[in-house]
């Protein structure tokens, strides 16, 4: 049987603090180690975790969500 997966909104609309929030929530096992994304991150940080966050959209099959269409 298929799980139903949680549709949330779109990454790629969500503003630094909520995509920090949600990337420290939905997916701190990709975190290399780290506890967490900082509140306050580099843009050009946050714009490839954001890249980061594509990928494992596109490769792991067993994430729980995935991101709406805006």
């Amino acid at each position: 049987m298929i799980a139903e997966k949680l549709l949330v909104y779109p990454a790629e609309y969500m503003e630094s603090e909520t995509f920090v929030k949600h990337f420290n929530a939905r997916h701190s096992d990709s975190l290399g180690g780290m506890r967490s994304l900082p509140d306050r991150i580099d843009p050009r940080v946050e714009a490839a975790y954001r890249a980061f966050h594509r990928r494992l959209h596109d490769i792991r099959i067993d994430l729980a969500h995935e991101h709406g269409e805006h």
